[in-house]
């Protein structure tokens, strides 16, 4: 079993795994988002500010100065040292193998959507988690090969995770929060995304240096996708922090109301 320091040191290492995730670059749960328009505010009307500036005052952001510190911060982080390692990465590492490496990744975290989809009572998704699970980890190499979609078919359009199911139970999103490296989420988000990392099996691998090794080459091998959503966010922004929040909360809107 790890110690309580070594649990802490890999717990920070699996925030740094969530940018892709951030939605969220916030991964991973950015995805979707829709790119936001000139930031030039002599080429926006009146009514875009006041639309932006309307969409600010409804969000439950109670910690919204402290919110706007750690943004700052990890929008630094992410320019200044995760995007050069990751985009050097991408020009050393040919795209079949970054693509297995993601394919690898993927797979190893299907139980914590297996289980939501069950949650939601969606049981041809859990039993299409439950096939390609089982063929992928076997004929697929570990997952490494995407066998079950490129054989069999075996295609689910758009990922589960432990927070809509916990929004299925009627759970609000609760205040919003900016989190280190991990990005922007709603407290619901973040309790699902802990659930999500206590059902991935890698977190069990001893030592923890090994694990530790994982998350961060599967951040780096993630990260350009995410990073270029955010950057669709944030590049062309009045208001920066504003967007990413506004374009965060109407992404997990969307995804929950499918």
């Amino acid at each position: 079993m790890w110690t309580c320091d070594r649990a802490i040191v890999s717990c920070s290492l699996v925030a740094l795994l969530g940018l892709v995730a951030v939605g969220g670059c916030a991964s991973s749960r950015q995805q979707g988002a829709a790119p936001v328009r000139s930031a030039d505010p002599d080429q926006l009307g009146l009514d875009e500010l006041e639309r932006e500036y309307q969409q600010s005052q409804v969000t439950a952001d109670p910690l919204e100065d402290l919110n706007r510190f750690v943004f700052g911060i990890n929008d630094r982080v992410y320019n200044g040292i995760v995007w050069p390692i990751s985009r050097s990465y991408c020009n050393i590492v040919p795209e079949p193998i970054r693509r297995g490496v993601g394919n690898f990744f993927h797979n190893a975290t299907t139980p914590a959507r297996f289980v939501s989809s069950l949650l939601q009572c969606r049981f041809d998704e859990a039993g299409m988690e439950f096939g390609r699970f089982v063929v992928n980890s076997t004929v697929g190499m570990l997952g490494i090969n995407d066998f079950a979609a490129a054989r069999l078919g075996l295609v689910i359009d758009e990922d589960e995770d432990m927070s809509q199911a916990i929004a299925a139970l009627g759970i609000g999103d609760g205040p919003y929060l900016v989190l280190p490296l991990l990005g922007p989420c709603s407290l619901r988000d973040g309790v699902g995304q802990l659930a999500d990392w206590l059902m991935n099996p890698l977190r069990l691998i001893e030592p923890w240096e090994v694990y530790a090794g994982l998350a961060t080459i599967r951040t780096i091998n993630e990260f350009p996708q995410t990073f270029e959503r955010y950057q669709q966010v944030t590049r062309s922004a009045v208001e920066p922090y504003t967007a990413v929040r506004q374009s965060y909360l109407e992404h997990r809107r969307a995804r929950l109301a499918r």
